[in-house]
């Protein structure tokens, strides 16, 4: 009886981590498949920034953007670029890398594997996703905003009053784990086609 509930937990255990779908990837600026899901070991988090070329919000928190992935490198938190559209252009990405000076690495998701797993709608949108320890399982802990500066559509503030991304990367930077909180993005609509 014993060796039968062995069995049966064994072939349960495997049938459920086989069942488990592959974490999606994208492709870098050279065409190379790119992971950032699977990190290395000592990173402790990892920061998907949404944006796109033709997205003038998205553009207005390019400083931004920049400022946040070189802070929380250091706390061995990674930033990656995220461009979600399935025409995307190598080019035009290269280019607007070039004028807004991102130094960041980019993942082109022309799939959108990447945006429906973390459930990504508009650029700009921030998506930070923590790893355990044990078993590397990635676990999103912050959906939404960078900052409260756009409230709507011409609806925004000379200056932010909140700082939501700054605030949760500080908590993971200080070793904690937050919950999952989710705020509004205010900006373009990442292009999923209608029929998919």
């Amino acid at each position: 009886m014993h060796r039968l509930i062995l069995i049966l937990a064994l072939f349960g255990g495997s049938r459920s981590f086989a069942n488990q779908p592959p974490l999606p990837t994208g492709k870098d600026l050279d065409g190379q498949i790119v992971a950032p899901f699977n990190p290395s070991s000592e990173i402790r988090a990892v920061v998907l920034f949404f944006t796109a070329p033709d997205c003038p919000i998205a553009n207005r928190y390019a400083p931004a953007i920049q400022r946040l992935a070189r802070e929380f490198e250091e706390h061995h938190i990674q930033s990656w670029l995220v461009y979600a559209d399935d025409l995307a252009d190598a080019d035009a990405i290269r280019k607007h890398r070039s004028d807004f000076d991102f130094e960041l690495p980019a993942v082109i998701d022309r799939s959108f594997g990447i945006a429906d797993y973390v459930q990504a709608d508009v650029t700009p949108e921030a998506i930070v996703i923590v790893f355990s320890e044990e078993s590397r399982a990635p676990t999103v802990v912050y959906r939404g905003r960078i900052d409260d500066q756009y409230q709507d559509f011409g609806k925004y503030r000379p200056v932010a009053t909140q700082h939501d991304l700054r605030d949760l990367l500080e908590q993971i930077a200080a070793g904690n784990v937050p919950r999952l909180t989710t705020t509004k993005a205010i900006g373009c609509y990442i292009p999923r086609p209608l029929l998919r």
